[in-house]
């Protein structure tokens, strides 16, 4: 774990150039954020976060940070983040409540899990004209890979004491527990806010210097 996030540590830095070349004492700084982005991707590395993790599950380790954005914050001394300067420029690792669905993954049973998503996504539903099976291709778009026979296989699995699927069938990543595989309307709102303050933070600096 420790070697995937020091392989990372150069693509990040790449990808803030723009912010550490915006000011000298950015650039002067470039070292120590590259070692506090490392501390937090370390510590937030475990058996399921191979590639390490942006955020932390838990406290503040001793001298870091729990985020990659705390750590812009701190291993630059600013107290607010711009366009330039900002953790949505980084792509990986994701944070660590955010799964990530690697490889496809194949199941012969289902679980409670596994079931207790399906009946979330059913509820969801709610009977909307076109069936379920077309709600959830028009919700999930290309991440929905099932067949029609195989959500019902599925849907079957759930309902004997064993959770046993007729055949083996690929877990599409939004019925993967733990994963997600898009971005929830709550979560896109709060991406579009958070982007719209530092766009407003930014231009505002600017108009008053």
């Amino acid at each position: 774990m420790s070697e995937n996030c020091e392989a990372q540590a150069d693509y990040w830095m790449q990808q803030l150039a723009g912010c550490l070349n915006s000011n000298a004492a950015y650039a002067a700084k470039a070292d120590l954020l590259r070692t506090k982005l490392l501390q937090v991707c370390k510590a937030g590395g475990d058996v399921d976060h191979l590639n390490g993790a942006s955020t932390l599950p838990g406290s503040v380790p001793s001298g870091g940070y729990v985020s990659f954005k705390e750590a812009i914050k701190g291993g630059l001394g600013i107290t607010s983040l711009d366009m330039l300067c900002n953790p949505w420029l980084l792509d990986a690792p994701y944070p660590y409540n955010v799964k990530l669905q690697a490889t496809n993954v194949s199941v012969q049973k289902t679980d409670s899990s596994i079931c207790a998503r399906l009946a979330a996504l059913t509820q969801e539903y709610n009977n909307a004209a076109g069936g379920f099976y077309q709600f959830l291709v028009n919700k999930f778009g290309a991440a929905m890979t099932l067949t029609e026979a195989e959500l019902t296989s599925l849907q079957n699995s759930c309902n004997n004491c064993r959770y046993l699927l007729a055949d083996e069938i690929q877990l599409p990543v939004f019925m993967d527990p733990g994963a997600q595989g898009y971005v929830s309307g709550f979560g896109y709102q709060q991406g579009v806010a958070a982007m719209q303050y530092t766009t407003y933070y930014y231009r505002y600096s600017w108009s008053i210097c």
